[in-house]
């Protein structure tokens, strides 16, 4: 009768353990489009066995088992494949963002089509040269003085686009600053949980998961780095600064800088400068503080010199009505570059090289010269060339960033793949266990049936015939 009860047990903890297995496959199977989740098995194993020498009335020898356990709902992970997927990420991310933000000057910069500056550079000097050729015409003054505005319009077009788009800069740091602290505080909490679970003997799988999608974001966006503790927790930095250790966090801020034109730096809340080397963040700064200023400063030096060298003649020359000592440009950088208001009386345009002279160009030839006069970068390049060395250098910068980005992706993505052909739910496999625990569970409530018949035997119809 022992025995049978026994066996009664052995079967129930079949149907318990295959039920809870089937459980997780089938959590498998619902979480398998869920971002970051691994899957997970019902690992089981043998119940402790019960001794049978002397017992039931001598009828058994040795130890009986006492049935199938889940001893614990394991969770697939490869840390490896997470280290190296992350920084990979990181520089992809670094790549991938700086090249969108480049992507968006060089757009605005309309080199490509018809309204470039290097045509409003070439029709400035040509109309030099049209003027110089009918100095007393009225007209072609004119349209000297048109094309003059429509060059330094299109600087100062040019010079915005670079400002403005290096100044939203500063929105999508603080945007990333604030997220990064949210995230900070989401892995804090999940350490606190997941160390609490642990102590207890459990598996918080789910919460682990969520604590490696937030991982690998922070990764993203600031090439964070981590390192699991003997309780569970992980200690997260940035650069070598923690930013979560435990329970704590240790939050980022913005702040002006006054010695970078008043933009957005990030600071620790202990007062340290955070200088990102990898990451959303990394891409964003090098972009505004490095080629964007490279593009402004060039721009700066193009109108100056060109605001420079024609002043420089124009200013000794005389006009139709004998005006002189005029600069044809003013301003002090690419932004405020323009054309001398005075001008727009055609006739003080100086052409003449001497007073009273008005058919005499000398003037106007000498600027006309500037057009093929190697007067940029150490007087080895003219106006035109210089310019189309910044766009061409801006082209590069893009290049190598989409290049850089398309590589460190595609490395990124392989280790994705590697990491998925462990970590991920397989519907197939899936498929297979929960057919395997539903035979298992289907085999234990038949084995309870037969017990019970074996019972109702013993009960019921032991001694019906006496």
């Amino acid at each position: 009768m022992a025995n049978l009860l026994a066996s009664i047990n052995v079967a129930l903890t079949a149907l318990l353990s295959h039920s809870q297995a089937s459980t997780v496959h089938a959590h498998n199977v619902a979480n398998v489009n869920t971002p970051g989740y691994h899957r997970q098995f019902a690992r089981v194993s043998a119940g402790p066995a019960v001794s049978l020498s002397n017992s039931y009335y001598g009828t058994g020898v040795g130890q009986m088992g006492s049935g199938v356990y889940v001893s614990a709902i394991h969770r697939y992970a490869v840390d490896f494949y997470d280290t190296r997927y992350r920084l990979e990420n990181q520089q992809a991310s670094k790549w991938s963002t700086q090249s969108e933000i480049v992507a968006q000057l060089e757009a605005s910069l309309l080199e490509t089509s018809t309204d470039g500056l290097l045509p409003k550079i070439e029709a400035y000097f040509s109309n030099w040269q049209a003027a110089s050729d009918n100095p007393t015409n009225t007209s072609v003054r004119r349209q000297l003085l048109d094309s003059a505005k429509e060059l330094a319009s299109s600087i100062n077009t040019r010079y915005v686009q670079i400002e403005s788009i290096r100044s939203e800069q500063d929105l999508r740091i603080n945007q990333s600053i604030q997220e990064i602290n949210l995230i900070a505080e989401n892995i804090a909490g999940l350490n606190r949980e997941i160390s609490r679970i642990l102590s207890i003997g459990d598996s918080p799988n789910d919460l682990l998961d969520a604590r490696d999608v937030a991982l690998d974001r922070l990764s993203e966006i600031a090439g964070a780095t981590s390192f699991k503790q003997e309780n569970g927790e992980v200690s997260v930095s940035i650069n070598g600064h923690i930013l979560v250790g435990g329970h704590d966090i240790y939050r980022l801020q913005t702040e002006i800088d006054p010695t970078n034109e008043n933009l957005t730096k990030i600071v620790w809340s202990d007062g340290k400068n955070m200088v990102p080397t990898s990451g959303e963040l990394a891409g964003v700064i090098e972009a505004r503080d490095t080629i964007f200023e490279d593009q402004r400063t060039g721009l700066n030096a193009l109108s100056m010199m060109i605001k420079d060298q024609v002043n420089a003649i124009h200013f000794n020359g005389y006009g139709l009505d004998n005006s002189t000592q005029i600069n044809f440009f003013e301003g002090t950088n690419a932004g405020n570059f323009k054309v001398n208001d005075d001008l727009e009386n055609v006739s003080k345009i100086a052409l003449s090289s001497a007073v009273d002279e008005p058919g005499n160009n000398e003037i106007g030839r000498e600027i006309f010269k500037l057009r093929t006069t190697g007067t940029m970068n150490s007087d080895t390049m003219t106006f035109s060339q210089y310019y189309n060395d910044q766009i061409s250098k801006l082209g590069l910068t893009v290049q190598r960033a989409t290049t850089n980005a398309r590589d460190r992706s595609l490395v990124a993505q392989a280790l994705v793949s590697q990491r998925e052909a462990v970590t991920g739910v397989s519907l197939n496999e899936e498929a297979a266990n929960i057919a395997k625990s539903q035979k298992a569970y289907e085999a234990a409530a038949r084995v309870i049936s037969v017990i019970d018949e074996m019972l109702n035997t013993v009960i019921n119809n032991m001694g019906a015939g006496r």
